[in-house]
């Protein structure tokens, strides 16, 4: 009996040092697991030094932390939910692509997305949004229209810790070393598809300013050079990724079919309507009079605008060049006098001396210089996809668009012009061509798109006529047009004045463009502009004839001159 006891005691004894052993063990991994919800506690700055012990931190539009290989942003709650761009650049090219027309200073990718914090999942979500859709928020259908056109998930970034007031502190790595393709997406972009090998791809640099931040990234792929599969190219190509804030919403104008601007679509619903109403916003700068001189502008008063518009010159361009460069964009200033703005463009090389520089940030518009043997010159722009408002310009220019403009002008003007009869020009010949390219990739960057129906209001006779070409200056009424140089003009006519000059059409076009009405909204200034083009409706100097792919208005060809093309 006593031995049946003390089996039965030892028993008990052993189930109870079990079950204390077990209790230890759930309690040590409770208080791990609350240490871990604690170091992401909100307010717990002291988990917060410890996490960011160690960083570098970059203060901005958003802390950017570094911890050896690691990227964290730090993203205040004032910034969460707000409207925000992304924009993708390309900062190098090996030689494979170098040729295609791929190089330094391109944009090849642009995303709207807000950032939200989602505490019960610890997560804060990318989502990226359609900004066509306008709809009265007190309309029936605006119900309809929010569950219709919801915003998309693009990305999800585990919270590690929340640093002072509740800003999330999230790992960003994978969005730009290539891992995710969500924040930047290359290969695919510039044609190539394929993925990113990230064993051999990095971050390199991160920035921070108060509107944007920078993070520039070396990205690695393979792709087949050749007709088997054995035949294959590494590449790395240079990318910079700004994040912007935009600022608040510039009101919108209307497009029009008679003056030829580059467009964002709107789409517009309302209770009202019996069918959707499509409708485009041209693409233009910011241009309004300060505060304190609004009455001087709309008495008919030349004032500068608020916010100027500034190009800078790559330091990589020639030095014969720059100036030629820099008076093509100076040659716009007149244009934008008819729309009531003085000293509204200015071009410069930038300050040595100014460290934060970088022709791949999106606070600077840049005329990148590409060493390349492409014959060619673009300019496009970075628009805001709610408005319209271009926020900057990145004019590429392929050294070899010079072999072009030796072309076109020993065929095209050779007969009277000896100096274009050479294999290689002098440089005051050259420059003033590289001047009238400048001033029409410019013309793009202020939102203009070819008017290839321009050259069609002058007859061949006044081509011919020196008092004309003087008086109406160059070859079309709109330096957009490809009426590249004066072919009409013949030996012994006289004709000096055979280069593409800014026109009456291009000034007509900046007044439609910039003229500031005050309005509020674009539909309050509709009758406005409209108004604007009624005026000089019918006139052949004020036509716009779009760009062909095949051509159907005679009147809109490309490198044509004239109205008569059988003269």
């Amino acid at each position: 009996m006593k031995k049946v006891l003390l089996a039965v005691l030892l028993l008990q004894s052993m189930v109870v040092f079990s079950q204390d052993k077990k209790t230890k063990k759930k309690d040590a991994a409770k208080t791990e697991n609350e240490a871990k919800k604690d170091s992401t506690a909100k307010g717990n700055t002291t988990a917060y030094d410890d996490f960011i012990k160690g960083a570098v931190t970059k203060d901005g539009l958003f802390k950017i932390h570094t911890i050896k290989e690691k990227i964290y942003f730090e993203i205040p709650n004032e910034v969460l939910g707000k409207d925000l761009l992304i924009v993708n650049k390309i900062s190098s090219v090996p030689a494979q692509i170098n040729n295609a027309g791929i190089n330094k200073g391109m944009n090849y990718e642009n995303k709207l997305i807000r950032f939200y914090k989602d505490e019960k999942n610890n997560k804060v979500w990318a989502k990226s949004f359609d900004p066509q859709i306008s709809v009265n928020k007190k309309d029936n259908i605006a119900r309809s229209v929010r569950d219709n056109y919801v915003e998309s998930i693009i990305e999800g970034f585990e919270i590690k810790t929340y640093g002072k007031d509740s800003a999330v502190v999230v790992q960003v790595n994978n969005v730009f070393n290539g891992t995710s393709k969500s924040f930047n997406n290359l290969f695919d972009n510039i044609g190539m598809g394929g993925s990113v090998r990230t064993k051999d791809s990095y971050i390199e640099e991160v920035k921070s300013f108060p509107q944007n931040v920078v993070i520039k990234s070396q990205l690695t792929t393979q792709v087949s050079e050749g007709k088997t599969t054995a035949e294959k190219a590494d590449l790395t190509v240079g990318t910079t990724t700004n994040i912007v804030l935009l600022p608040e919403p510039m009101v919108g104008r209307f497009s029009d079919d008679r003056v030829g601007y580059f467009t964002t679509p709107k789409i517009y619903f309302s209770d009202k309507q019996q069918r959707v109403d499509n409708k485009e916003l041209i693409t233009r700068w910011r241009l309004e009079p300060k505060e304190q001189e609004v009455g001087k502008y709309l008495s008919g008063q030349l004032v500068e605008p608020k916010k100027p518009i500034v190009y800078y010159i790559d330091p990589a361009t020639p030095k014969q060049w720059q100036q030629a460069i820099i008076d093509g964009v100076h040659d716009w200033n007149k244009a934008f006098e008819k729309a009531g703005f003085k000293n509204v463009i200015s071009a410069r090389l930038p300050d040595p001396e100014d460290k934060e520089f970088d022709v791949d940030d999106v606070r600077y518009s840049v005329i990148t210089y590409a060493a390349s043997s492409m014959a060619n010159a673009m300019g496009p722009s970075v628009v805001d996809p709610r408005t319209g408002e271009i926020l900057e310009s990145d004019i590429i220019w392929w050294h070899n668009v010079m072999t072009l403009l030796q072309s076109w002008m020993r065929v095209q003007t050779g007969i009277i012009d000896p100096e274009a009869r050479g294999n290689v020009f002098p440089d005051a010949k050259m420059a003033n061509a590289i001047r009238f390219v400048s001033s029409h990739e410019v013309g793009h960057t202020f939102g203009l798109r070819h008017n290839m129906g321009s050259s069609f209001a002058y007859s061949v006779e006044d081509l011919r006529k020196p008092d004309f070409t003087e008086k109406m200056g160059g070859t079309a009424p709109s330096i957009m047009d490809y009426a590249r140089f004066n072919y009409v003009a013949q030996e012994g006519d006289g004709v000096k004045q055979i280069t593409p000059k800014i026109g009456v059409y291009d000034e007509f076009a900046i007044n439609f463009g910039y003229r500031w009405t005050g309005k509020s909204s674009p539909e309050e200034e509709l009758s406005i502009t409209k108004s604007w083009i009624d005026k000089h409706d019918g006139d052949p100097k004020y036509f716009y004839g779009e760009q062909q792919s095949e051509t159907i208005d005679p009147r809109s060809q490309s490198e044509d001159l004239g109205n008569n093309a059988m003269k």
